[in-house]
């Protein structure tokens, strides 16, 4: 996690492959910059909003120090080597309403937590505006809105958009630099890299085909009977595996820890 502060203000960051995001509050501090373990989260989420002191000793050690309900607090870090670089923000935005952020929520959780042999576990942002989000048993579209690429693009499956962090009257500004999807809300970026190989569902023969069933369907109800089909071929195609993604499932729970406890009592 790398902190850097400065006449452009704070900016706390964390990469983590396929994903990365900022905090970045643009009131102007001195210069400065530390890294330390993600772990140090869980230390720091005390109990009172007193500032952290964090500072870079010799030896390539960062010393923390805040207080805890009156009990002053010292931790040394050791800081680590960064195994994923920040990518590039991107240099010109699209502006979305509100509601992108709700979609965006809506269909992360949707799309599939396993591997499977689809990409299922992506969610599709197409040209079109329309984001698409299946797990092989059921497929939720959400449409109209501003994209600025005009092809497909797949981006990983992370539930972060549901943070109470996030205000839901924020317009979303998306951008698409080299390689990576990326999604402003305030004071937030969330960064998503595009999944370039994987075959996702071919959306519109899916809606055919369902929109053919219902019609077919005399009993009321039975419309589920062709996602069932759909799901039943999947897994009899590649079993799903029982192992879950800690990264993936924790990266909320991350950044809810980063905006509440951490973000606004950092001081350099």
């Amino acid at each position: 996690m790398l902190l850097h502060a400065g006449p452009e203000g704070l900016r706390i960051r964390i990469a983590a492959g396929e994903v990365a995001a900022e905090y970045h509050d643009p009131s102007p501090r001195e210069s400065d910059a530390a890294i330390v373990p993600v772990k140090s989260l869980g230390d720091w989420g005390g109990r009172t909003d007193g500032p952290i002191q964090l500072e870079v000793t010799g030896g390539n050690e960062v010393l923390a120090t805040w207080n805890d309900n009156s009990v002053p607090q010292m931790v040394r870090y050791d800081m680590p080597e960064v195994r994923h670089h920040f990518p590039d923000l991107p240099a010109s935005f699209t502006d979305n309403p509100p509601a992108l952020a709700r979609a965006l929520h809506n269909t992360m959780p949707t799309a599939a937590s396993e591997p499977t042999r689809f990409a299922l576990p992506c969610i599709q942002l197409r040209g079109s505006g329309t984001i698409v989000a299946t797990d092989g048993s059921q497929m939720l579209l959400e449409t109209g809105f501003d994209f600025p690429w005009d092809e497909d693009l797949m981006i990983p499956r992370r539930v972060v958009f549901g943070s109470g962090e996030l205000s839901g009257n924020t317009k979303v500004q998306v951008g698409c630099p080299d390689g990576w999807v990326c999604f402003r809300l305030g004071c937030w970026s969330f960064m998503f890299a595009i999944h370039e190989d994987g075959r996702f569902p071919a959306v519109a023969v899916w809606r055919r085909a369902f929109v053919t069933t219902l019609e077919q369907t005399a009993a009321p109800g039975n419309h589920d009977d062709f996602f069932r089909m759909v799901g039943e071929r999947e897994r009899s195609i590649k079993p799903r595996t029982q192992v879950r993604s800690a990264e993936k499932d924790d990266f909320s729970e991350l950044l809810d820890t980063l905006a509440t406890d951490i973000a606004p009592r950092w001081r350099p």
